[in-house]
């Protein structure tokens, strides 16, 4: 006795190559590149030699990339006691002296002043112990 097919499986195998043509049209990513934006990073650390700031700035001019700025007054300052350990420009960062190092424990916080006036003052943050 002949077997009857299922008409639903007669159509999936209709369908599933026309699937597998079908294109897609590639979407190119929008990206918005703005140029003045000021990137400030640091770390301060509890090693000595360990700690560092870097401050950029995006530049868009002929293609995008982040030019180091020169000239800031940066600052790493105690929470607590008020202490200032003024950082010097060397090598494209901010580095405090070589015997600085934090302690666990201790709250700081960032305060930058760039050569064009403009003031940014970071939030207090506390020294946490190394992972080990």
């Amino acid at each position: 006795m002949p077997t009857k097919q299922n008409p639903f499986l007669k159509n999936i195998f209709f369908l599933i190559p026309l699937l597998l043509l079908t294109c897609t049209n590639p979407v190119s990513p929008d990206y918005k590149y703005i140029e003045g934006l000021i990137y400030i990073e640091g770390f301060l650390g509890t090693e000595e030699g360990s700690s560092y700031v870097t401050i950029t700035e995006s530049d868009v001019a002929q293609y995008y990339r982040n030019i180091f700025v020169t000239g800031a007054t940066v600052a790493f300052v105690n929470a607590d006691s008020g202490q200032s350990i003024q950082l010097i420009e060397e090598d494209a960062q901010y580095i405090p002296p070589p015997n600085f190092k934090g302690t666990v424990g201790e709250k700081w916080h960032l305060e930058v002043s760039l050569p064009n006036g403009n003031q940014y003052v970071s939030e207090v943050e506390t020294i946490n112990p190394s992972v080990p």
